[in-house]
């Protein structure tokens, strides 16, 4: 493997565990919610980058989070470099692939029976050493692998935070056409930032694509006006799976939360802010005439700040 190689690979893990213990960031560690949240995250199955496992167990998640409590954000989480990286692995991936195929088909199965199973396939490297406690730990990291339990019935009730910055909601609206400086009509977008439990709008602002570039650049704004959230809540857009936004994200330590797919209510707050927005000041705007990119945003924020802001709002008992 190339060194370009390498270093891609080690951020790509270092991210992967920041996705894993962000959400216990926030949790006091001897509080049920945290170990609520480690047993969730232990029986999850993961789609691990430089790795055939799918689980990972409950201490090797306390450890990553100390690390990046103890180290230096991000950089604590990229794996050690191994001192016989040139040399023969303990266990090849073929032979893993072949171990964890049997695990999942016989959940139940011994391991010393896992070994000698793996060994009759043929498919394990001829020489390959299986050790008992090599496989041992490659199940136990893997975690039970039984047939998943029929979801629940979601709670669906509504919730709010209770502090500022404990929660913020984004997503992006598609806006009016406006002059780009050069005399041509664009499209724009609307990027937006709402606090779950105040509704203040963190910073609002239309660009003209939705890229990652510029979806940072309104993030960064937000930041400097509202301070950094513990949570930002956003859909599965290309944008917001962006490797640029977690790397943000991971070094700030804002835990990025995805939405579930086809699982739109979460985000009923900001998309009723946007429909108060079509309503109340598109609709003004657009009868007034268009005008360019830096007219429309100074527009918008005297409107958040004199008009929405200055309303009050049922979600938060009728106070502004």
């Amino acid at each position: 493997m190339q060194e370009k190689d390498k270093k891609r690979l080690s951020e790509d893990i270092a991210l992967f565990r920041y996705g894993v213990i962000s959400g216990l960031l926030a949790l006091n560690p001897g509080a049920p919610e945290y170990r609520e949240e480690l047993g969730r995250l232990s029986e999850k199955a993961w789609t691990i980058p430089g790795s055939v496992r799918t689980r990972v167990a409950p201490q090797t998640i306390r450890d990553w989070v100390r690390m990046y409590r103890d180290g230096e954000g991000l950089d604590a989480l990229r794996p050690k470099i191994r001192q016989d990286s040139d040399k023969r692995r303990r266990m090849s991936v073929p032979a893993m692939e072949v171990l964890l195929a049997i695990k999942r088909k016989y959940p139940k199965i011994s391991v010393r029976r896992a070994i000698r199973e793996a060994r009759e396939s043929g498919q394990v490297p001829v020489g390959e050493r299986l050790a008992h406690t090599t496989v041992h730990r490659l199940f136990s990291n893997e975690g039970p692998m039984e047939a998943e339990p029929e979801a629940p019935v979601e709670d669906r009730r509504k919730f709010n935070y209770e502090y500022a910055g404990e929660l913020w909601m984004s997503d992006v609206m598609h806006g009016p056409r406006v002059l780009d400086g050069k005399g041509r009509k664009r499209k724009t977008y609307l990027i937006a930032f709402i606090d779950d439990a105040t509704r203040v709008i963190s910073h609002a602002e239309f660009a003209f694509n939705e890229t990652v570039e510029a979806y940072t650049l309104v993030l960064r704004e937000a930041i400097l006006r509202r301070g950094i959230p513990l949570r930002l809540y956003v859909d599965n857009g290309a944008c917001f799976r962006s490797r640029h936004l977690m790397k943000i994200a991971a070094n700030v330590g804002i835990n990025l939360i995805h939405s579930r797919v086809r699982a739109p209510q979460g985000k009923g707050k900001i998309e009723r802010f946007f429909s108060t927005l079509r309503e109340q000041f598109l609709t003004r705007y657009e009868e007034e005439g268009h005008s360019g990119i830096k007219e429309i945003n100074e527009r918008l924020h005297l409107w958040i700040e004199e008009e929405y802001h200055q309303t009050p709002h049922r979600g938060i008992d009728n106070q502004t």
